[in-house]
């Protein structure tokens, strides 16, 4: 679904007409297109600081201020021919105040149905970090990410011009710390949070946000499928410093009165209002095909994806393409004019071992390339989303394929789970998977929690979700060598070699819970100075007994039985901790074999 034209190629073909003037030298720059009305077809053509609208009626051509230029949309075709004809009779002049443009459009004489119009005010419309990028300019955006990253500023820009990074920023997103996602910079991890029709409220879901950007959360997404959508997300969005993602189908959904009644219009107008509140980037199951859906009959557990579901039942009731497929050029417009980033959605992904790598999860990734070349085409960055449930094998080449299908555009994976034998424990099954993921060249994972397949998820699922997916990213950038990356886990080996016990809790990725499961044992402070922990005490501690063995010079030489501690109290510790089970149900005695042991 490549665009027939794109934003580019018109802007080009404007940049090669003469002008009537010599006088006046035309810069391209933005190209927009107004929403057009039942009566009339609106057009802004802008060049640095010169703005103008057409507006086709039944009288002509003449120029008009529908709404202030700096709300439009970015124009997705090439310009007709009348419209270029037209455009070319005008002559312009600027004048340029406190950075603000006075647009006067003097009118040509052989074309009378052109008016006069002056003392408009625009600012310049603001571009994607796409487009900037690929213009050679650095964005404060680029800087501020090239400091987390410690890597230079151009080497950001170049990686968000070739579409091989992202940089989610919402013009309206004014509390974001801006941050990349790319297979050449640290591994991200998305934490999901949102209600549903039975569980949370705005409370709740500002505590789980906080709690995810707490335990390390590099992106999150608002999954709200319940009441107060608007609400929640605007809150999260401005309390939030990290890029908010959301999925506009859920509200569609919300907003009709059944799932099959969503219209197109609809969808435009939730895609751009939230858009406008500052969402970051938005999952667009654009790719779910109406000759995709016959693929997905001999699956065991069908279509798992929610958005993939949804758009699966509208297409079978309707008899139509995606509306998100059909429309996907206008939201390219909208979001080029509000730098939102697509998050590709994979609708079609397997949601367990037995249909991974099928023909309808691989049909849907075709679709996919085809719809990240269109969105390239409008100045938009594009990640893609990916699978889900694959046996570990199977998870290299997943990666592999997307790099090659959708030409190395990031890639941000949900697990994969690699077993499906252990709800409960989901967080686990599927970090396994993300470690292998990453390391293979995922850019950011999503991740999982205990409660994955069994109920919507709390604040301490979060932090244990957050947890797994932080380990799984953190040893995938460890195994890939990335610069510094194992600077942390010398840090904290040193510290633990060296007994300094509050280091090792600061330095910990849960320092709170590291403290915790050494106090539970040896709660004194006396024992943060301690040459052991209670696994194994005084005695049998290694790094103690290594330490005593070796001399100043850090040479091995013969061990010696004594320690610091020497008869301390502290030595006590060697005890088995007191056990904290349930024991009502274990026997006082039990036969084997004809014995009693008790």
């Amino acid at each position: 679904m490549r665009a027939s034209g794109s934003s580019i190629s018109s802007r080009s073909s404007v940049a090669s007409r003469p002008s009537l003037d010599a006088s006046w030298s035309l810069s391209p720059c933005n190209c927009v297109s107004l929403c057009p009305s039942s009566t009339a077809a609106f057009r802004t053509y802008s060049w640095a600081s010169i703005s103008f609208v057409l507006m086709r009626t039944d009288i002509g051509w003449r120029c008009r201020s529908k709404r202030p230029s700096n709300a439009a949309i970015p124009l997705y075709r090439p310009f007709s021919r009348k419209t270029r004809r037209y455009s070319t009779q005008l002559m312009y002049c600027s004048e340029l105040l406190n950075d603000i443009s006075l647009i006067r459009l003097v009118r040509y004489t052989s074309f009378p149905q052109f008016i006069l119009l002056s003392g408009i005010t625009r600012l310049s419309m603001p571009e994607t970090q796409l487009q900037q990028a690929r213009a050679g300019k650095i964005t404060s955006a680029m800087k501020r990410v090239a400091e987390r990253e410690n890597c230079k500023p151009e080497t950001v820009r170049k990686q968000v011009a070739n579409g091989q990074a992202v940089i989610p920023t919402n013009h309206s997103h004014e509390s974001l710390d801006p941050m990349i996602i790319g297979r050449e910079f640290s591994t991200k991890v998305n934490a999901n949070i949102g209600n549903s029709d039975t569980t949370s409220d705005i409370k709740g879901e500002l505590q789980k946000l906080h709690t995810a950007v707490h335990y390390g959360a590099d992106t999150v997404m608002d999954l709200s499928t319940g009441e107060s959508l608007d609400q929640i997300r605007t809150a999260n969005i401005e309390h939030s410093p990290v890029p908010v993602g959301t999925v506009p189908i859920y509200e569609a959904v919300k907003r009709a009165e059944n799932p099959t009644d969503i219209t197109h219009e609809l969808l435009l107008e939730i895609i751009e209002k939230q858009a406008k509140q500052g969402v970051d980037y938005m999952t667009i199951h654009a790719g779910v095909l109406m000759e995709h859906l016959p693929l997905t009959d001999d699956r065991k557990t069908g279509i798992v994806s929610r958005g993939g579901s949804i758009l699966a039942q509208w297409i079978e009731e309707n008899g139509m393409q995606n509306p998100l497929y059909a429309k996907f050029e206008e939201i390219c417009s909208i979001f080029a004019e509000h730098d939102v980033t697509f998050s590709l959605g994979d609708g079609l992904r397997p949601g367990c071992l037995a249909d991974a790598n099928d023909e309808a999860q691989f049909a849907e990734l075709e679709t996919l390339g085809e719809l990240t070349q269109t969105a390239w085409d409008h100045g938009v960055q594009v990640m893609v989303e990916g699978p889900g449930h694959v046996p570990l094998d199977q998870i290299v080449e997943n990666v592999e394929r997307q790099q090659e299908v959708c030409d190395g555009a990031p890639f941000y994976v949900l697990g994969p789970l690699v077993t499906d034998i252990a709800p409960g424990y989901d967080h686990i099954t599927s970090a396994i998977g993300a470690t292998e993921a990453a390391r293979a060249g995922a850019a950011m994972l999503c991740y999982v929690t205990p409660k994955e397949h069994l109920g919507l998820p709390d604040k301490e699922d979060v932090r244990d979700g957050l947890a797994a997916y932080r380990i799984a990213a953190h040893a995938a950038d460890v195994a890939n060598d990335l610069p510094g990356a194992r600077d942390w886990d010398d840090a904290l080996s040193e510290a633990r070699y060296e007994f300094d016990w509050q280091r090792q809790f600061d330095l910990a990725l849960d320092p709170e819970r590291a403290q915790n499961s050494h106090d539970q044992t040896l709660p004194g402070d006396n024992y943060k100075d301690a040459r052991f922990c209670s696994m194994c005490g005084v005695e049998f501690c290694s790094m103690r007994i290594d330490q005593d063995a070796r001399n100043t010079d850090g040479e091995m030489t013969t061990i010696n039985d004594e320690t610091d501690l020497g008869s301390s109290p502290a030595a006590d510790v060697n005890l088995p901790p007191v056990g904290v089970h349930d024991t009502s149900r274990v026997p006082d005695e039990i036969e084997i074999d004809g014995v009693t042991f008790t």
